[in-house]
């Protein structure tokens, strides 16, 4: 008897033992690098920093050394944050070769180097929410972000076919269950379609939800340096908050209670390297450093040669010139690449998305953004930020009738659109275009002449376009139509540039 006790004595000891979790593993973050994945030059310490290619050669550095890599970003990979976009609400035209992609390129680079989550930050809106949900298709890394639930004005299931988002993710890291919740901060949010919640709520409620399932609890925020801290006094469970939104510099950790703070800067001027240890299935040890990326360390040649195959150039054989008076060259040329790409009689547009010049020969994608990047303008309110779905809900009374007050955040979009009207029509278009005359809303309308006239024409179209013939009562509801997953830019990038953009929308 005695013999069965001491054995079970042993099995029960080895049992505990065995589930309190021991291991070491390392976490490598960037935060708001808001599209600089090429290398920018620091005017007052005079050297180069940063860029995608020397991120990756970090983190693969790391990894040679280290087994156990969690490798984060706490959100704003896109766009935002300097003087000409958020002041003078124009692009930057010298970062607007990457940036102009709106994340077509981000995605990809982010895989490439290995993330393997990120929060969604402020930025991530800029575009609207249903670009976002476009380019997250490419996604290979979780996206997460517990205090954000999307409410689409008006009411649209279009968005839950697509979303990607989720509250928090579990990784394996060395035997130990890490568990990370993501935040998004509710300041300067671009999009009417999401709702952002407490974040202390949030990750409380997740917490619970996880439970016995992860050993280390991180939060990875974009709440900023102050609100972290807040939510560390809040939330004493939090093991560790990977930070971001306040572009806050930290050279060490901040403590409170047991919570390490820890955030790089901005711009992946530096990575932060946090080495974690746990003993009994609680973090014991950590180590902190940040690892700049600077212009001594070598470039990872895939990362380098993927960013510039993106900024390869394309080529025009005559030059093109906008009018907002008559049928320019730039019109012209659009809107016959759009009647091209549809297959239809006719094609107009909204001048206001091909406005400048472009010269004949070769063609670098600042100039091409600097013609058809199709959100010039960085409004106060949201914008860009509905379905066409969403828009042609509210032209047809499908949806409440104050939602005809939203439609000015849809001020922008760009989707193509095929629609079947009689010849007389045509000609009522026409006859209105007259009055458009000097505004950006002229329209841009090429025919094909090859085809003969017909009693019914097909015409293709900008959704802005059709938004405004629509409100003018020359379009109606009975009208045929068909909406396509891409927008003008996806066409004309592939006519001019020679490459075409293999993400039609999934909304």
């Amino acid at each position: 008897m005695q013999k069965i006790l001491a054995t079970l004595l042993v099995v029960l000891v080895m049992g505990f033992s065995l589930g309190a979790a021991d291991g070491a593993f390392t976490i490598l973050s960037l935060n708001d690098t808001h599209s600089h994945l090429l290398p920018w030059y620091d005017s007052v310490k005079q050297r180069e920093y940063g860029g995608a290619a020397r991120w990756a050669t970090v983190i693969a550095e790391t990894k040679a050394e280290v087994k156990d890599v969690l490798v984060l970003h706490a959100g704003d990979f896109l766009t935002g944050s300097d003087s000409n976009y958020l002041i003078e609400h124009s692009p930057d035209w010298d970062r607007i070769q990457t940036y102009g992609y709106r994340g077509l390129v981000d995605i990809p680079v982010m895989n490439m180097i290995g993330i393997d989550a990120v929060c969604i930050g402020n930025h991530e809106f800029d575009f609207g929410l249903p670009w976002l949900m476009r380019i997250l298709q490419q996604a290979e890394f979780k996206v997460l972000s517990a205090n954000l639930d999307i409410l689409p004005v008006p009411k649209s299931d279009e968005y839950a076919k697509a979303n990607m988002i989720q509250p928090n993710a579990i990784f394996n890291r060395d035997g130990i269950s890490i568990a990370v919740i993501g935040l998004t901060t509710d300041e300067y949010n671009k999009s009417s379609q999401v709702r952002i919640k407490d974040p202390v709520e949030a990750v409380r409620t997740s917490i619970k939800d996880i439970g016995d399932k992860a050993s280390v609890f991180v939060v990875l925020s974009h709440l900023g340096y102050e609100k972290d801290i807040e939510l560390a006094q809040a939330v004493p469970e939090i093991d560790i908050v990977v930070g971001g939104h306040s572009h806050t510099k930290l050279w060490q950790p901040t403590y409170v209670g047991k919570t390490a703070i820890i955030q790089t800067g901005a711009y992946g001027e530096s990575l932060g390297r946090l080495d974690v240890v746990v003993k009994n299935s609680e973090v014991s040890d950590i180590s902190y450093r940040l690892v700049p990326s600077e212009f001594s360390l070598s470039e990872d040649k895939r990362v380098a040669q993927f960013i510039s195959n993106s900024l390869s150039t394309g080529k025009l054989e005559s030059p093109l010139e906008s009018n907002l008076e008559e049928l320019s060259t730039m019109g012209s040329f659009v809107s016959e690449e759009l009647r091209k790409s549809l297959d239809t009689d006719y094609a107009l547009f909204t001048s206001k998305f091909a406005l400048g010049r472009l010269d004949v020969g070769e063609v670098s994608v600042k100039d091409f953004f600097s013609v058809f990047w199709p959100y010039r303008m960085r409004n106060l309110g949201p914008n860009k930020d509905m379905t066409p779905g969403q828009v042609i809900d509210i032209l047809h009374g499908n949806a409440p009738r104050l939602a005809r007050k939203l439609l000015y955040i849809s001020e922008g979009l760009t989707n193509v659109m095929r629609v079947t009207v009689p010849f007389s029509v045509l000609e009522e278009i026409t006859i209105y275009n007259s009055s458009l005359v000097g505004t950006d809303s002229y329209l841009q309308i090429s025919e094909n002449t090859s085809g003969g006239k017909k009693s019914i024409v097909s015409l293709a179209m900008d959704l802005q376009a059709y938004r405004t013939l629509y409100e003018e009562g020359i379009l109606t509801k009975t009208m045929p139509y068909n909406v396509y997953g891409k927008e003008l830019f996806d066409i004309m990038f592939k006519s001019i540039m020679g490459r075409e953009i293999q993400l039609p929308s999934p909304l």
